[in-house]
Formats: structure tokens, sequence, C-alpha cells
């Protein structure tokens, strides 16, 4: 009997939210074998799948020397960003370098027929009839042999046309696989590490640190976001508070920074929310697989706020640069309305990063009323000495330490325990 290519055993299996859905999981499948997975809803089919291809971390050792493709029912839809471009970022949250990278995005596009989506990607021509296929043969290259047993190579892009010929001829498909496999290990197959190098050698390719693998990730998170022009909304609602701040004279500089500071709240929770939802759930799952788990997928996805933040804070400090030029401003003045509205923007993207943990929409939506009636509400809170900045008259003196770091502080504690949530509510 072959030795299994795929094993996985669990002694806990957890569904979403930390449901416990199987216990005692052993999954074993020979090369070739088709193992059919039943059972009523809610018992643990799609879980257990997903923990296969690596989506679900289980409590134990899961041994997997295979390499295991996942099409969920609901995968979701990328976000206006070419397959390609998000291979690469998923390769580059992982820790390969940059050639790894396009290498590996590359030939798995060819091996998956999806080569089209490949910027810049070519097939090698269609070998003449009869051709005898070689080991040599490009990637992406098909071999089909036909009822009169004439075998042919052909590219990815003109088999349906090979194959259509040989029907309207009358003559049968007596097979059609991959006239051979791209130069990178087959997870395991040819009893090389899943992780070989371009070589060939077996070796596993050098990663990078924690550190570079979370700003990686962060970045891909944040060309997601960019890519969805989710962000537009936020961004325009902002723009609009500042327009109406700003259209008359707005008094003293620190005091409309804070009126304008007090909308970027809520503003950079909700576009923390569609940070972290912008490519739903199993695309998710498949982020955080590559991140290192859950925890460091969400602080990526927050660390990629960063750029959001930084230029609706300049847009704060523009606008009334533009539009008030009777209140002088140095460059002290500048800095400080600068951070006083990254510091609101931390806060914010901690809320919305904690609240991005409910599922429901609906729950999800009431509950952000609920914390802004609180926050705007009662006095102690990390909103109140922003509140009494908006209100109370201001002088170029004023102190604004304060009120940030009530802001800030709170922020990044809101982002580390959301982070440790993931773990358990996703």
């Amino acid at each position: 009997m072959s030795e299994p290519v795929l094993v996985v055993r669990a002694r806990r299996l957890r569904a979403a939210r930390g449901v416990v859905v199987a216990r005692d999981v052993t999954l074993d499948a020979a090369p070739g074998a088709v193992v059919a997975v039943e059972g009523p809803n809610g018992s643990g089919k799609s879980t257990l799948l997903a923990a296969a291809a690596g989506l679900l971390t289980v409590d134990n050792a899961s041994v997997r020397p295979g390499s295991v493709g996942y099409s969920p029912e609901r995968a979701g839809v990328l976000p206006r960003i070419p397959l390609q471009r998000w291979l690469l970022g998923l390769a580059r949250t992982a820790g390969l370098g940059r050639e790894e990278s396009v290498r590996r995005s590359g030939d798995l596009l060819v091996r998956l027929g999806l080569a089209h989506a490949s910027a810049g990607a070519t097939l090698a021509g269609s070998a003449p009839a009869g051709a005898t296929p070689a080991d040599s043969a490009p990637a992406g290259t098909m071999e089909v042999e036909t009822g009169d047993g004439t075998v042919r190579l052909v590219d990815e892009a003109g088999l349906p046309a090979v194959l259509r010929a040989a029907l309207d001829a009358g003559q049968a498909i007596r097979r059609v696989q991959p006239a051979c496999v791209p130069d990178f290990p087959a997870d395991g197959a040819d009893g090389r590490a899943a992780d070989g190098a371009a070589d060939g050698t077996g070796a596993a390719p050098r990663r990078a640190g924690a550190t570079p693998r979370m700003l990686y990730g962060a970045a891909h998170r944040a060309r997601l976001l960019a890519s969805s022009q989710w962000f537009l909304a936020p961004a325009l609602v902002f723009l609009i508070v500042l327009g109406i701040t700003y259209a008359g004279d707005a008094g003293p500089p620190l005091q409309a920074a804070a009126v304008t500071a007090i909308p970027l709240v809520p503003v950079l929770t909700w576009l923390s929310v569609l940070a972290h939802r912008v490519d739903g759930r199993e695309l998710a799952r498949a982020f955080a697989a590559h991140a290192g788990g859950r925890a460091r997928a969400h602080l990526a996805t927050d660390l990629g706020l960063v750029p959001f933040a930084v230029l609706l804070a300049l847009a704060a400090l523009v606008a009334p640069l533009i539009s008030q030029g009777s209140h002088p401003h140095s460059l002290m003045l500048d800095v400080r309305i600068v951070g006083l509205h990254l510091a609101a923007a931390v806060f914010g993207a901690g809320l919305g990063s904690l609240l991005a943990l409910i599922e429901r929409a609906g729950w999800r939506l009431l509950t952000a009323v609920a914390a802004f009636l609180v926050l705007f509400v009662v006095r102690d809170t990390p909103m109140g000495p922003l509140l009494t900045l908006s209100t109370h008259p201001t002088t170029l003196q004023t102190p604004v330490g304060g009120p940030a770091a009530w802001l800030c502080l709170p922020g990044l504690g809101l982002v580390a325990v959301a982070a440790l949530l993931a773990t358990r509510l996703t």
C-alpha cells in the first residue's frame, strides 16, 4: 500500500469562534485516493478540509507532506488586484525573497492553467503532430494522446482546439496530462523538502525574520484596501468635514484641529473594519497562514492602515494652511496638529480592529454605535481630553500631549487585545 501523502492529526478541531467541532481527528490520503467526508451540517466537514489545507490551526501536530488545494463553497473575490500580485504578496508575507516569490507564483499559475493571469507570462508553441514528449518540455505544456496513437505537445492555450479537432474527427482522447513538472519541488512528492530551493537541491530557501514579514504583510493588506477602493467612502466623509470646518474662519488653530480630529476616530474605525474584511474570510485565512498565525495577520492589517492615516492627517494640516491665512502656523504647531490627528487615527484603528472580530455586520454596527455613545457621553473616556480641547479656547502654547496620549495608548492597547482575541474568535 502506498504511503499517505496527506496526514492530518488533531486532538481537537476548532471552527470559527473557537467552537470545538470534532475530537481525536485522523485523516490519511494515499496518492490517487479519493476520500469522501460525509456528515450533517455543522459536523465539521469544512473545518477539517480547511485544517488539511493549513488554513486553520490544530491543537497538536498536523503533518502534511503533500500539497493541498482547497476550494471552499464560498471563497470571496479578490478586490481588483491581479492574481499574481496577490500571490506575490502572500509569498513575501511568508518571508520568501523577491526572486523566489516571483518564480513560485509564476510556476503555480502555470500549473493551475492560470498563466494568463501572470503579467508577461508566455507559453511555448504547440509541438508538431506525432512529437514525442520530452522531460525538457516547458512548464505549462500538456501531453495529449488521441485514439490513433498520436502524441502531441501543446500549450494550455491551444489545448481546447486540439481536443475539439480530435473529437470532430471521431478520435478518442486517451490521456491529457502535464508533459513536465515545474522546476520547484512538488511538496515532498519526490522526497525533497516542500520548501526546496529553485536550484533543486532541496535546501529550504532563506526566509525573512518576523519584523520584515510583518512589514511585507502590512504592505500587502494596504495594497488590497487601495485596490478595492473601499477607502474612498470614509476618506470622502473626512474631507467633507474638513471642508465644512474651514469654510470660514475656524478660530484658534489647535481648537479647530481638535474639532477635525474627533470625526477622524470613527472614520479610522470604519476604515479599519474595511481593511480586515476586504478579502473575505477564506482568503483572509490564507493570508493568516502565510503571515504565521491570525495574531500576526491581524497586526499586519492594522499596520497596513498607517499610510491611510498619515494621508488623512496631512489633509487635516493642508486644509487650514490653505484657507486660514489669518492664523499663523509655525513648524511646531504643524507637528502638533499632525500628531493630534495621528493619535486620533490610532485610537480609531484600534477600535475598528476590535469591532472587526464581530462576524455579523448588524451586531458590529450596533456595537460601534453603543461604543461611540459611551465615548461621547461619558466624561472619563479616551475621547474626553480631545472633546475638552475642542470646546475650550486655546492658544498656540496650549499642550496637546495629554489628549494625544489618552488617544494613542488606549488605541495601541485595543490593537493588542484584538490580535490576541483573533486567535480564538475568527
